[in-house]
């Protein structure tokens, strides 16, 4: 909205909220000196403006400009006056691009978990944030996906904690905005959801959530849900996200994550965990299990699958790679799923 005054030119802000409309706007239009001002109607070319231009680090720049030819989402503005300080905030702003990408505080660091929360309702945000706050987090809240990216751009969080069914971007687009952000990609997601659906969970997992909450959690057991997803996204921070698969086997069982990475041909190892200190590595390759690697003895590989896709807790976490070396005998996926469904009927037939 421009701020008129007696005989001076109106006066107009133009915000870049973030280093993606900036980078955007200063290739097409700041470098050439001129910008786009958005406002719904064009004014007469030749008006003499007067510009507050706010940068996405917080700074901001006045410049002095002229109305010209209208544009999509506004009209071109010539700068006209541009003070060297605004010159130089300008290339401050860009120079910082270069930087390594801004890490959130370590929560030990900081002994408060800063949360990004995004709900379409009004009222699920207010008690979910009064309860993650009465647990001593920082929350923001924000009400649409997009919202929610800025908040994390603008100050990254430690996690964000979404809902899935939204109007507009739902939360599996929000997911693949983070992902697709490196600033982003390492900050943990949680999904606070009704789905409670296997192939919705899995979905989740290969686009890179972090774990599935139910709406009716109670306060204590989302907080410590989300406060062991921190844990666990610090403890390897060096995974790779992007081309990793993680999740719950309370969620998603061994047997749909295994059939996933043989439709899919991966290659990589796959880490399993039990809650009762069990552990076990399967190795792929192209969609075939080549070995196991396991503590104690098994009599064969199918043998030590079978009692792994009796897991109903732990988690599991995929890592891709193309160096596992090919077996004497590789194990086909869907043999092995049909012999277990196979077994297990005959288990309690008896």
């Amino acid at each position: 909205m421009a701020e008129r005054g007696s005989g001076t030119p109106p006066a107009f802000a133009v915000r870049f909220p973030t280093y993606e409309d900036f980078v955007v706007a200063y290739n097409d239009h700041i470098r050439h000196h001129r910008v786009v001002l958005p406002i719904p109607s064009p004014l007469p070319e030749g008006t003499d403006l007067r510009l507050r231009i706010e940068l996405p680090d917080g700074s901001f720049v006045r410049a002095e400009g002229t109305a010209a030819r209208a544009a999509p989402g506004g009209q071109v503005v010539t700068l006209c006056r541009l003070p060297e300080a605004g010159r130089k905030r300008i290339e401050a702003c860009l120079a910082r691009l270069a930087e390594p990408p801004a890490a959130a505080a370590s929560p030990a660091a900081t002994g408060r978990l800063d949360v990004v929360l995004v709900d379409d309702s009004v009222s699920v945000r207010l008690a979910v944030a009064d309860a993650l706050r009465e647990r001593g987090m920082r929350v923001r809240v924000a009400a649409s996906a997009i919202e929610a990216v800025a908040l994390a751009l603008k100050r990254l969080p430690h996690v964000i904690v979404s809902d899935v069914e939204m109007p507009d971007l739902d939360g599996w687009q929000l997911l693949r905005m983070v992902r697709a952000r490196p600033r982003l990609a390492q900050v943990p997601v949680v999904f606070l959801t009704q789905l409670d659906d296997e192939a919705s969970r899995l979905k989740g997992y290969r686009l890179g959530v972090d774990d599935y909450v139910p709406k009716d959690t109670s306060p204590d057991e989302l907080a410590a849900r989300i406060t062991g997803v921190v844990g666990r996204r610090w403890r390897s921070r060096a995974a790779d996200v992007l081309g990793g698969l993680r999740g719950d086997l309370r969620h998603v069982s061994l047997g749909s994550v295994l059939s996933f990475l043989e439709a899919e041909r991966r290659s990589g190892s796959l880490h399993l965990e039990h809650p009762s200190g069990d552990a076990a590595v399967v190795h792929l390759r192209r969609g075939r299990v080549e070995s196991v690697e396991s503590p104690g003895p098994f009599a064969t590989v199918p043998d030590r699958l079978f009692e792994l896709m009796r897991w109903r807790e732990g988690t599991f976490e995929f890592v891709g790679g193309d160096d596992v070396a090919p077996s004497d005998g590789a194990f086909e996926i869907t043999y092995l799923i049909l012999e277990f469904a196979r077994r297990e009927d005959e288990d309690a037939a008896r």
